[in-house]
């Protein structure tokens, strides 16, 4: 019989931790390696690790195992924490800065949906953002995500919106919807929930709401393990990516001609969250949700969140950051900027796949593969209440939340061919 002494063991543990660290730190210079090879130079960063490589200027690497709430109070780099209940979109949830709702973790940045009683409407749940941090105009975002089960009805996203939203607004600030899930359109379809990713572009053509948008159904279970999530975001297109198959994308040449996007043509900054309930979802008029007992959690984790560049973009770092995590307060941002533009003229290449999922425009060809269905809509599809910001179907005269009736006429637009 051989018997280990207690040194030798602790001397093992350590040879075993050192090599995960040596495989992850390989991992990640692949990756960066593997960018740099299509045309793409490492920005920015959170590896939501424990080295906070963080500066002044926000670019850092890293945000500490301490929760993310308690880093921003400290001057956190990268991330701001929403607080506090929207009423937008139908959604359940008050954003908190509980490390019970928005945490880094063993590594990872944790957002976690609660069952709370105490809250408005009975859930409680986390959302950061890059507001007056880090902007950027043009570049490759690109994040490993888990996300929870879509059972519930929640709605995970990774987006973008226009750093002049204070200014002016939704939609005129402009928004690129990376990543959602949880489309209700998914649960009925079979029960799609946890396959079907959906990405979207809003904006205002010629004064009212415009969107673009397509969807993806994986042949794997999103919530088993994580999946990364990708937009490239230039100068005449947007593509969104999941495990770099394409979702969907959108020439912005056509729409700059036809449809006045000039918000896509601006600096957006990062969101991440976990909505509860919403118009988006299956649950949109709260069934079920009343039957999860007090305490009742579900979690998004993030591995990483990049961004990279070439030639045409344009990352902002503020020189000095406001800890207000509003994105409906003001903000003196602008003029407190500094503008970083890469001068090296560097050749790009959109990432290409093989392998991909089947496309096709109606319906899907059967188990085991993905299917792309994209949909235009060149008109406005929604209005949204003066009174309480509620967002309704155009055939709504009154609001569905306040009852309050739709203002003004909206004019038809002629559907356009799909792009």
């Amino acid at each position: 019989m051989i018997i280990h002494s207690s040194s030798t063991i602790r001397v093992l543990e350590l040879i075993l931790v050192l090599l995960i660290l040596v495989v992850l730190q390989q991992e990640v210079q692949s990756q960066t390696s593997n960018a740099a090879a299509e045309g793409w130079e490492l920005l920015w960063s959170d590896e939501f690790d424990s080295n906070n490589n963080g500066d002044d200027n926000g670019n850092g690497n890293g945000s500490g195992n301490d929760s993310v709430h308690h880093q921003i109070n400290g001057n956190h780099p990268n991330w701001n924490v929403r607080s506090g209940f929207l009423g937008l979109n139908g959604e359940f949830q008050t954003y908190t800065t509980s490390p019970s709702n928005v945490e880094i973790r063993n590594g990872k940045l944790h957002l976690t949906a609660v069952r709370d009683m105490s809250q408005q409407v009975g859930y409680s749940s986390g959302r950061v953002n890059t507001r007056n941090k880090m902007h950027f105009k043009y570049g490759m975002v690109e994040a490993s995500i888990k996300i929870p089960d879509m059972s519930l009805g929640l709605w995970p996203a990774l987006w973008t919106l226009g750093e002049n939203y204070d200014q002016v607004g939704w939609p005129k600030a402009g928004e690129l919807d990376i990543m959602e899930i949880g489309d209700k359109r998914g649960f009925a379809e079979n029960n799609k929930l946890n396959h079907r990713v959906l990405s979207a572009v809003h904006w205002e053509a010629f004064g009212h709401y415009t969107v673009e948008d397509g969807y993806l159904d994986m042949p794997d279970n999103l919530s088993q393990d994580f999946h990364t999530y990708k937009m490239i975001w230039q100068p005449d297109h947007v593509e969104m990516f999941v495990d770099n198959f394409s979702i969907h994308r959108v020439r912005l040449q056509d729409c700059d001609t036809l449809w006045d996007c000039t918000e896509l043509h601006q600096p957006h900054y990062l969101i991440l969250n976990l909505a509860v309930a919403g118009l988006f979802t299956c649950c949109e008029h709260g069934f079920a949700l009343n039957d999860y007992p007090e305490g009742t959690s579900w979690t998004m984790q993030v591995d990483y969140v990049r961004l990279y560049g070439n030639e045409h973009t344009e990352v902002f770092f503020p020189t000095s950051s406001s800890d207000n995590d509003s994105e409906e307060e003001d903000s003196d941002w602008e003029g407190a900027a500094v503008r970083k533009r890469r001068d090296s003229k560097m050749q790009h290449s959109t990432p290409t796949t093989t392998g991909s999922p089947t496309t096709t425009t109606n319906g899907h060809d059967g188990e085991g593969s993905a299917t792309t269905r994209r949909t235009t809509r060149l008109r406005p599809t929604e209005w949204a209440c003066e009174t309480c910001t509620f967002l309704n179907s155009m055939r709504r005269k009154k609001c569905e939340a306040c009852q309050t009736p739709k203002n003004g006429v909206i004019p038809d637009f002629e559907e356009s061919v799909q792009f």
